[in-house]
């Protein structure tokens, strides 16, 4: 069979459109399906960057604001006081009253009344004399204080005759968080200045110290004669045991009068009802006035009463007879002050144990702040001395 020229051409273009469907077809194809998947994961990258892009500039706006947040930490803190003591309030007070005529007198402390988590609130009642000048001076001063310090009350009291004379209520606030946060926070009292960095107590003697017991010779011992008694039975109903909370064993106590002319001190005595020693209070009120007191004053080891008292107890041995009063004070979780009285007057001699029935107004945790010995009217008699021993207290039978 004779292919002609025409078909000849025909059959080399069939051949040529075959070639250029198979290329197409078979190549083409699928490379177009590649890039178009190619386009979609591109698109899913740009996306993905996007995010990134996104995370990273807001990390850099978290670190940003971590870094004004922990300025502006460290701006509060330096206004805010840490863990401050009574030496340190009373090292802040004499630098206000510095070249100023300002007499500081009687200063009293309310410990910490902070209601807030790591908050501290230390309330000092400060007695005063001083002009009218001085004592603006003095309230500059407390302003100017580069920590905060709350001028609650001021109470003046003017003669016409002598300077001003009043009483102010100040108060230190801070957080227990303050020295973490701020680093270069530093003790207003150190080492050199406060005894309780150096040695757990001020009757502890010097590691040279040698300390002597004198000998006594005991008289002979006799046994007297037993002579059984008749058990009396135990009422379980009117049963109320007690328990001791402090014992005046470490000496941890300090004197403080309500005038700053009131002399006394505290130390320990071996005549005792329990342990080793008793604290012995020996005390002058120097001249009569119409209210003294002579303070005991719980220091390093709070005496904190963490569940509901029935009453107070404690027993007091008197070398004679007087019309001084003894009792307790009280700090309750809410800051509010109860002054417990365990005994109206002083009419025994020897060991007797005083006791008083708690307040039921008493929020608790409570704090027993200090003992006190007053004496009121100028009938008063103006020395004293006392051993005090076994602080005890009742509480309800469950």
């Amino acid at each position: 069979m004779r292919v002609s020229k025409r078909d000849k051409m025909l059959l080399v273009v069939l051949f040529v459109i075959v070639l250029i469907f198979g290329y197409y077809y078979f190549l083409m194809l699928p490379q177009e399906a590649k890039i178009e998947s190619e386009k979609i994961a591109l698109e899913e990258k740009q996306q993905e960057k996007i995010q990134l892009d996104a995370l990273l500039a807001s990390e850099a706006g978290i670190d940003q604001r971590i870094a004004e947040t922990e300025t502006d930490i460290d701006t509060i803190a330096k206004k805010l006081y840490g863990d401050v003591t009574h030496e340190e309030i009373l090292m802040t007070l004499e630098k206000f009253a510095e070249e100023t005529e300002f007499d500081l007198g009687n200063l009293t402390f309310i410990n910490n009344a902070s209601e807030a988590v790591n908050g501290v609130r230390h309330t000092a009642n400060v007695n005063f004399t001083s002009d009218y000048f001085s004592m603006m001076d003095f309230i500059e001063n407390i302003e100017k204080n580069s920590k905060k310090v709350a001028v609650k009350e001021i109470a003046i009291r003017n003669t016409y005759e002598d300077a001003l004379s009043g009483n102010m209520v100040l108060e230190f606030n801070g957080s227990s968080l303050v020295e973490a946060y701020d680093g270069n926070y530093k003790k207003l009292v150190s080492s050199a200045y406060n005894y309780r960095d150096i040695i757990p107590g001020p009757f502890k003697p010097y590691e040279t110290f040698n300390l002597t017991e004198a000998v006594v010779e005991q008289p002979p011992i006799t046994t007297p004669e037993f002579i059984p008694e008749e058990e009396t039975p135990i009422d379980y109903e009117d049963y109320k045991p007690k328990t001791k909370i402090y014992d005046f064993e470490d000496g941890d106590v300090f004197f403080v009068g309500n005038s700053e002319d009131i002399e006394g001190f505290v130390t320990r005595n071996k005549t005792h009802l329990s342990g080793a020693y008793s604290a012995e209070v020996v005390f002058d009120f120097v001249a009569p006035r119409i209210f003294s007191e002579a303070n005991i004053v719980f220091e390093n080891n709070p005496v904190v009463l963490n569940r509901q008292v029935e009453s107070l107890s404690l027993w007091v041995f008197a070398y004679e007879a007087s019309d001084h009063a003894i009792g307790a004070v009280v700090i309750d979780s809410k800051g509010k002050e109860y002054r417990v009285e365990l005994a109206t007057q002083v009419d025994w001699t020897l060991w007797q144990e005083i006791e008083a029935v708690m307040p039921v107004e008493i929020t608790y945790p409570a704090m027993i702040q200090r003992l006190y010995i007053e004496g009121v009217g100028y009938e008063q008699k103006l020395t004293g001395k006392y051993l005090l021993d076994q602080l005890q207290v009742v509480y309800p039978v469950e």
